[in-house]
């Protein structure tokens, strides 16, 4: 049994570096490994915080009746803006003022780092507290468990995470726009994230293979744009100081 959890923690585990392998080559410098390995850590550890904080917010708005209001505030105002602030404020506290932090791509990158940190903690989660899962003598299963999150929960995070990082590098060149920039960058990924879970949730209610495909058609229509953002802020003049 603990031989069959190791295995599930290393395959939950594997998603994460293979995106953060991917996206680290599009950096311009080398980041700091330290640094790197930091935020990746700290965010895997936010992961509890910020779930029984959903939890305890959950809670609170049970009695509701379920309707669109109560579908909103499930997945946008709670788990969307909780997981993608718990995310930011990683980065925020600690690189955001650094000395290496020197390029506009690096506080994409940096918040790519604690996207997938997040969703490599929840992978583990995910594996470790599925009890059908630990008990099936295949692996086969938490195999298609890993490909799917891949491509659906682990670059939701990617995206929603970049997205935040993005318009965070767009704000040191529009100074007296930046908190609105800001505020539009964190709406945009809070509600991809919050969609991206309501798709999921219609899924588990109507079980429609259609409805099935939902949130990889969300992640695959953001993607393109995404790195075509990422390629025009490589591009974007070096700042002495990013504050």
């Amino acid at each position: 049994m603990i031989d069959k959890v190791i295995l599930y923690i290393l395959i939950a585990i594997i998603p994460g570096l293979i995106w953060l392998f991917i996206f680290l080559r599009r950096d311009n410098l080398e980041e700091p490994k330290l640094e790197i390995t930091k935020v990746f850590y700290l965010s895997m550890l936010l992961v509890i915080p910020a779930g029984l904080i959903e939890m305890n917010l959950l809670e609170k708005i049970s009695s509701l009746e379920i309707n669109n209001l109560y579908y909103f505030l499930k997945f946008v105002v709670i788990v969307g803006l909780i997981e993608e602030i718990m995310k930011y404020l990683v980065v925020r506290y600690a690189v955001l003022k650094r000395s290496f932090l020197d390029e506009p791509i690096d506080i994409v990158i940096y918040m790519i780092v604690s996207g997938l940190g997040f969703a490599t903690a929840e992978n583990i989660l995910t594996f470790i507290a599925d009890p059908n899962l630990m008990t099936d003598p295949q692996i086969s299963n938490g195999v298609k468990i890993a490909m799917v999150r891949f491509f659906g929960a682990n670059l939701l995070h990617i995206l929603c995470s970049g997205i935040i990082g993005i318009f965070i590098a767009l704000s040191f060149y529009q100074i007296k726009k930046r908190y609105l920039i800001l505020v539009l960058g964190f709406t945009l990924s809070i509600i991809i994230h919050g969609v991206f879970n309501f798709s999921i949730e219609l899924f588990i209610i109507n079980n429609d293979e259609q409805i099935a495909m939902a949130p990889f058609v969300i992640t695959s229509t953001i993607l393109l744009p995404f790195i075509l953002a990422i390629g025009k802020i490589r591009k974007m003049k070096s700042v002495c100081k990013i504050n």
